[in-house]
């Protein structure tokens, strides 16, 4: 009974440190966590595993927090540069919040 009394802890432990350090997209888009607080620079690479359909979730794996977002009616943009629509950005599907499309830099 022990053993499984260390392993409840371990699991508990882990998930806590994981829950601390992952990020999160809020139901409006947009996106909180203690490991993506600053936007960072994406490489080809990263931008080459974007695909249609996937979550914001994995798109902040890749490509990390956005610069800027932007709410509409039917799509949420998430701009990974300064040039806005003219840069690069995904665009989500606001319900259900998946790629549509996507410029890369």
């Amino acid at each position: 009974m022990r053993g499984c009394f260390v392993l409840s802890v371990g699991l508990l432990v882990g998930m806590s440190v994981c829950a601390a350090g992952c990020s999160q997209v809020n139901s409006d888009g947009g996106v909180s966590a203690d490991n993506a607080d600053r936007p960072r620079a994406a490489g080809s690479i990263a931008w080459d595993q974007l695909r249609s359909g996937i979550t914001p979730d994995v798109v902040l794996r890749l490509l990390g927090k956005p610069r800027d977002v932007e709410v509409e009616m039917v799509s949420t943009f998430w701009f990974y540069s300064d040039g806005g629509k003219d840069g690069a950005f995904v665009v989500f599907d606001t319900r259900p919040m998946t790629v549509r499309r996507w410029v890369r830099p």
